[in-house]
C-alpha cells in the first residue's frame, strides 16, 4: 500500500511551540472504533471512554495503552526489517520491523512506536522537535488502523457514510477522492462514519437489530464501526465543498492538509451500521474514465484484488491472519455489491455524483 506524502518547509521546525506535554492532566482514557486507549497524552481528536452498557464500567478496562516517551533518536537493539511503504518521490515512509517479541513502526524522519505482538502496549519515542500534532497524527492515522487489523475481520482503506439506505464505503488508495467524497455526503446530512479507515464486522443481524434500529434493514451482516469525527482536506477541496471556509486543525507539520471536525458541518454516526455496498474509487490517472460520473457493477475477481490491496494489515508474514483475512474479503465480495465508481474529479461535479449514488442505493435495495 502506497501513502501519497507532502513535505513542507521543515526550516520551520524549530520555532514551533508544540512539543508533547507528558503527563498532561488531559491524558485520560479515550475511544475509537470501539477500542479504549488509555494514554499519558491527551488526544482531543477521540471522544473520552466512559461508562458503557455494552461493555461495563470503563473506569479499570482498556484495550490499548499508549505512552508517549521523551524525545530521542528512537529505539535501540537489533531489529529485524520485514516492510515498508514508500510515497511517490519522497522515499521510504514507514519501515515494518520485529524487535524481540514486539513490532517496531518507523517513520523516517518522525519517530517510532513500539506494538506489543497483541496491540495492547504502544510506546512513542519521537525525535527532538516532533509536533504534538504529528505524534497524534501518527498514532491514530497509521498506527491504529495497523493494530486493529490484529483484532478485528476487515480493517479497509476507506472512508464511509451513512445513508437512508445504510452505510456506503468509498475504497481507494492515499489520493483518490475517499475524503472528499465522505465531506461532500456530509455537507447533505449523510454522518460520516469513517474518514480514511473502516472497521468490518460480520455479525448476526437477529442479534443487533433489537438494540440498534439502523440495523433492522434486512441485508448481509457486515457491519460498519464508526472511528471518530472529522475529515482531512487539501485546502482546494474544502474551497471546493464548503460554501464558507470551516474551521480548521492541523494534522501533521508535514503536510498542508487540514482536519475538518465541525459536527454542524459533517455530522459524525455514533452507532454501527449495515454496510449497504462498496465503491471502488478510479485513479483519476486510469484511462477510459468518462466525464460524466458511471457506477459499473465489479466482477468478482476484481473486487477480491481489489479489497486485498486495500486491507490493513500489521504483519504480512502471518499466513493465518492472512487465510482469515482473505476468507472474510470473500465472504464480503460474495454477499454485498461492490462498483467502481469513475467520474471526473471536479467539485461542480459532486451534487449530480452523489444523487446519482443515492439513487443508485435507492433503485438497487433487493440486493439486501
Amino acid at each position: 500500500m502506497k501513502e501519497v506524502v507532502t513535505f513542507v518547509n521543515r526550516g520551520a521546525l524549530a520555532e514551533r511551540d508544540d512539543s508533547v506535554e507528558l503527563g498532561n492532566p488531559g491524558a485520560g482514557r479515550f475511544r475509537v472504533c470501539d477500542l479504549v486507549i488509555e494514554s499519558n497524552v491527551h488526544l482531543p481528536e477521540l471522544k473520552e471512554s466512559g461508562k458503557d452498557q455494552d461493555r461495563g464500567p470503563q473506569e479499570d478496562r482498556f484495550d490499548c495503552r499508549f505512552q508517549v516517551l521523551e524525545p530521542g533518536e528512537g529505539f535501540k537493539g537489533e531489529v529485524n526489517w520485514f516492510r515498508r511503504w514508500s510515497t511517490e518521490g519522497s522515499g521510504v515512509w514507514l519501515n515494518f520491523g520485529m524487535r524481540d517479541e514486539d513490532y517496531l513502526l518507523r517513520f523516517p524522519g518522525h519517530g517510532d512506536f513500539l506494538i506489543s505482538r497483541d496491540g495492547s502496549e504502544v510506546q512513542c519515542c519521537p525525535l527532538p522537535g516532533t509536533p504534538a500534532s504529528t505524534i497524534r497524527h501518527l498514532f491514530l492515522d497509521q498506527v491504529i488502523p495497523l493494530i486493529l487489523s490484529r483484532r478485528e475481520p476487515l480493517v479497509l482503506h476507506a472512508s464511509a457514510v451513512l445513508t437512508p439506505q445504510g452505510a456506503i464505503a468509498f475504497v481507494g488508495k492515499s489520493g483518490q477522492g475517499k475524503s472528499t467524497m465522505a465531506a461532500s455526503f456530509g455537507q447533505i446530512g449523510c454522518p460520516l462514519i469513517s474518514d480514511d479507515y473502516l472497521v468490518l464486522r460480520k455479525t448476526a443481524l437477529r442479534k443487533t437489530a433489537q438494540r440498534n434500529p439502523t440495523l433492522r434493514k434486512a441485508g448481509a451482516n457486515w457491519i460498519a464501526i464508526p472511528s471518530y469525527p472529522g475529515v482531512r482536506l487539501w485546502p482546494r477541496s474544502s474551497d471546493g465543498i464548503f460554501s464558507a471556509l470551516p474551521e480548521t486543525m492541523e494534522i501533521a507539520h508535514y503536510t498542508e492538509k487540514r482536519r475538518v471536525s465541525d459536527l454542524n458541518l459533517l455530522p459524525f454516526a455514533e452507532v454501527q451500521s449495515s454496510l449497504r455496498g462498496v465503491y471502488f474509487l478510479a485513479d483519476s490517472g486510469e484511462e477510459g474514465v468518462p466525464s460524466g460520473p458511471t457506477i459499473v457493477l465489479s466482477n468478482p475477481r476484481e473486487a477480491f484484488m481489489k479489497l486485498v490491496a486495500c486491507t490493513f494489515n500489521l504483519d504480512v508474514r502471518d499466513r493465518v491472519l492472512l487465510r482469515k483475512q482473505f476468507d472474510a474479503i470473500a465472504q464480503l465480495r460474495s454477499s454485498l455489491p461492490c462498483f467502481r465508481l469513475e467520474y471526473a474529479r471536479e467539485f461542480s461535479a459532486l451534487p449530480a455524483l452523489r444523487q446519482l449514488i443515492l439513487d443508485h442505493q435507492t433503485r438497487n435495495e433487493s440486493w439486501m
